[in-house]
């Protein structure tokens, strides 16, 4: 899909340049402006620190030998 201009159309999609960053728990961590680099670096850093704090749990795969 490609960005393009919209036509007005029921199928456009208007977003804003804001972003909310929430936690697991439904806790926003912060509010950020999309067209701002500063604010855009620190909603990088901020994700990588929620990573360190909820880290995604390892998937284990279990296999059985053939009968």
């Amino acid at each position: 899909m490609s960005a393009t201009e919209g036509d007005g159309g029921e199928e456009d999609l208007v977003h804003t340049e804001k972003f909310v960053l929430v936690d697991p728990q439904g806790v926003i961590r912060g509010y950020y402006d999309g067209t701002d680099s500063v604010a855009v670096n620190r909603l990088v850093r901020d994700i990588v620190v929620l990573k360190l704090e909820y880290p995604t749990p390892r998937r284990t795969i279990t296999t059985t030998p053939n009968s």
